[in-house]
C-alpha cells in the first residue's frame, strides 16, 4: 500500500505520462521523446524498465531499448483502414449466435426433460426406503422395550474374572 502510494506522489511530483500500448502502459517522465527513460509498473507496484522491443501506442509505435525510448515512428494510416474490415466480420460473429439458441433450445430442453426425470426417479427410490424405515421403526415401536433389553442382553455375554 505504500509502494502505491509512493508511486502516486512520484507521478505527482515528477509529472510521469502514461502511455497505454498493446503489451503495457509505459510510465515516462514527462513527454515522450527519444532518450527518455521508460518504466512499466511490475505486480508488486514498482517502477522496472520494461522489456525491449515495439510498443504500439494509439498513434505511434515506440521502440524500448536498454529502458530507454530508442525511436518514435508515426502509426501508418493503413492500420485505420483495417478495422473496419474487422467490424463487419464481428458483427457477423454476433448474428450467428442469435440463430444457434433457436436449435440449441430443442436440445436443451430435451436435455433438462431428462434430468427431471432422472431426479424424479431418484426421488421415488428415497421414498421407497423411507416407507421401509418407517415400517421398520414402527414394528420396533410395537416391540416393547423390556423385551428388546432382554433380546439385546442375551446376544451379548459378559465374563468378568477378578484378577488377584
Amino acid at each position: 500500500m505504500m509502494k502505491k502510494n509512493l508511486l502516486k506522489l512520484a507521478r505527482m511530483v515528477l509529472k510521469l505520462a502514461e502511455v497505454e500500448t498493446d503489451k503495457a502502459t509505459l510510465i515516462i517522465e514527462g513527454e515522450t521523446e527519444v532518450g527518455k527513460e521508460v518504466f512499466v509498473e511490475d505486480e508488486n507496484g514498482e517502477l522496472v524498465a520494461p522489456e525491449d522491443g515495439e510498443y504500439v501506442a494509439e498513434n505511434q509505435i515506440l521502440i524500448i531499448a536498454d529502458g530507454k525510448i530508442a525511436e518514435i515512428n508515426e502509426k501508418e494510416a493503413e492500420e485505420p483502414e483495417e478495422q473496419p474490415e474487422e467490424q463487419p466480420e464481428e458483427i457477423e460473429q454476433e448474428e450467428q449466435p442469435e440463430e444457434q439458441p433457436e436449435d440449441d433450445k430443442d436440445a436443451k430442453i430435451a436435455e433438462l426433460q431428462a434430468e427431471i426425470e432422472a431426479l424424479n426417479n431418484t426421488i421415488a427410490e428415497k421414498d421407497e426406503e423411507i416407507s421401509k424405515l418407517k415400517a421398520e421403526l414402527e414394528k420396533s415401536d410395537a416391540e416393547p422395550a423390556e423385551e428388546q433389553l432382554k433380546s439385546q442382553k442375551t446376544e451379548k455375554s459378559w465374563s468378568f474374572k477378578p484378577r488377584f
